[in-house]
């Protein structure tokens, strides 16, 4: 079982972007695979909390009260570069996976399940 990589169309354009990025500005060649979709992940993190920052400074809140920020990206929909996610009412994202299955006859693994958890 692995997170099910995302399928909107924001997915493939960011990536190629990130490889570019990697690769003009460290000389390192990103492969496929499943660290990709981390990064994507991480980007949509940075940016629900800076929406969530936003709106609690627009509250009067500080910029310090991490609590408070927090709060603010919980029981929430966002959409990113990994499409639709939704952080439940404890802060858990609601996440999509892929059941992956060995053929023995070719060795190889292959997508059998896939579970959609928003």
């Amino acid at each position: 079982i692995t997170y099910k990589e995302p399928e909107n169309p924001e997915y493939r354009p960011f990536l190629q972007r990130l490889k570019e990025e990697a690769r003009d500005h460290f000389n390192f060649s990103v492969q496929d695979g499943l660290m990709n979709f981390i990064a994507a992940a991480f980007h949509d993190g940075v940016l629900l909390y800076a929406h969530a920052l936003n709106e609690t400074l627009e509250r009067g809140g500080s910029v310090s009260d991490a609590s408070a920020i927090t709060r603010q990206m919980w029981n929430r929909t966002f959409y990113g570069v990994t499409g639709f996610l939704k952080i439940d009412e404890q802060g858990d994202r609601e996440s999509d996976y892929s059941l992956w299955d060995m053929d023995p006859e070719q060795g190889n693994f292959q997508i059998v399940a896939n579970y959609n958890g928003t």
